[in-house]
């Protein structure tokens, strides 16, 4: 990669925390095939009737888990969607990764962009590398619109409820935490899913591949449910509280909803944790889970230290900007109070919680929102938006501590157009594969 400089501040003095980002070096996307597009239809209106109300027989049927999230899939499918141009960039790059990695893409393509998705792919050499399944895709965000389990059967989210019940239980979360004068609510709250009715784009892609799709009783969407194996080799899954008030329907008790979402999970109620929203919408954007019951939770305050020195290293900062670092350390500080709190819930529970310097907002990166996988080699890898190459050179160096051998980051010019809508890469995919039983 290109070394970088800070752009100066702009006129109004406020830090500008951008920089003239050159692309990712080329040979990190050396990996091509040639050949075949396959499509498939696809119709909502088809797979509608396919789908099964949830009941207690069906949360039975098997002893299915979610596909695991944190590094222990042996990866052979991940499932996009192309709503708008915007998005095809993502598909492509996956399909590079997949190239290496020996996974498949299948991107299920708005009718209006199958031309453009065919031509980028076929440019990049990879119409053999994804499967496109073209019609009315109504949502970007894969990774919220339903849940795979290891049978390989659709569990899509139930009825939620009101925005405003939702964020009136995160206050009075918060509140009796910190006090009425704490952190407050996230800007955004659950309900996207269910307001644009995108899971209907998931029981398509059910129809389409034959698989079973069942409606939960539970609210739960994919980047607020997160999913893995403990050591004993036994299925978990993590949510955030704000998925039990979305799912709280004529005054359950917190004990009534948490089985309600266990028995949607198909999981023991005491594999199923909650644990409060780290400052951010979804788990997602500040946790990622690890192997063997680990996990890892965003750092504000440590973040907030590195933009600075990164930026105080390219001459972006002055003496006329301390007040507005003291404003964001003040912030920082606010997040992490949050955070802590969440990683404690974590350690309460069983896991071994590490802290990292992974949400970047002032340099718009993020890095918790990630995709973990094994490789058909045995060997684990992560997926990333990309960032400053001094950030990715951290997160990196982590990652190999960790385990993960190879850790690729997408072209940075992709990346604040998904952060701009408050998700990831992570929010774009959903994985299927072979998980260790």
């Amino acid at each position: 990669m290109g070394s970088i400089g800070i752009a100066p501040p702009r006129a109004s003095g406020r830090l500008d925390w951008s920089s003239p980002y050159q692309q990712n070096d080329p040979e990190h996307w050396t990996a091509r095939d040639s050949v075949a597009m396959h499509q498939q239809p696809h119709g909502n209106a088809a797979a509608a009737s396919a789908i099964q109300p949830f009941t207690e027989a069906s949360s039975l049927l098997t002893d299915s888990a979610l596909m695991p999230e944190d590094g222990n899939l042996t990866l052979s499918t991940t499932y996009m969607a192309v709503e708008t141009a915007m998005d095809i960039p993502y598909v492509v790059q996956m399909a590079l990764v997949g190239a290496k990695e020996g996974f498949r893409v299948h991107a299920q393509v708005n009718s209006t962009q199958l031309g453009a998705t065919q031509i980028a792919l076929a440019k990049a050499g990879l119409t053999d590398r994804v499967t496109i399944q073209a019609g009315l895709v109504k949502s970007t965000w894969t990774e919220d619109n339903g849940e795979i389990g290891t049978d390989g059967n659709v569990l899509l989210p139930g009825p939620s409820a009101s925005t405003s019940d939702i964020r009136s239980e995160q206050s009075d979360r918060l509140n009796a935490q910190f006090g009425a004068n704490g952190p407050n609510p996230t800007r955004m709250s659950l309900g996207q899913v269910e307001n644009t009715g995108a899971a209907a784009d998931k029981a398509a892609l059910a129809s389409a591949l034959g698989k079973g799709a069942t409606v939960g009783r539970a609210y739960l969407e994919g980047g607020n449910t997160l999913s893995g194996i403990d050591a004993a080799g036994k299925p978990y899954a993590v949510i955030g509280k704000d998925s039990v008030a979305a799912s709280r329907t004529n005054g359950e008790t917190d004990a009534q909803v948490m089985a309600k979402i266990a028995a949607d999970l198909r999981l023991p109620v005491e594999s199923v944790i909650a644990v409060e929203q780290p400052a951010s919408f979804h788990l997602d954007m500040a946790i990622t889970l690890l192997p063997g019951k680990r996990a890892l939770v965003n750092d504000a305050v440590e973040a907030q230290r590195l933009q600075e020195q990164w930026t105080r290293e390219s001459g972006g900062i002055r003496d006329e900007h301390e007040p507005a670092l003291q404003a964001l350390r003040l912030k920082a500080q606010t997040t992490k109070k949050v955070e802590d709190l969440t990683a404690a819930q974590l350690a309460a529970a069983g896991f071994k919680v590490e802290r990292i310097a992974g949400d970047f907002q002032e340099m718009d990166m993020n890095f918790m929102n990630a995709e973990l996988a094994t490789g058909g080699d045995g060997k684990m890898f992560s997926v990333m938006l990309g960032g400053d190459p001094r950030a990715e050179a951290y997160i990196a160096e982590r990652y190999q501590g960790l385990g993960f051998e190879r850790n690729y980051f997408l072209d940075r010019s992709l990346t604040n157009d998904t952060l701009s809508l408050s998700g990831g890469i992570g929010c774009r995919t959903k994985n299927e594969g072979t998980a260790p039983r």
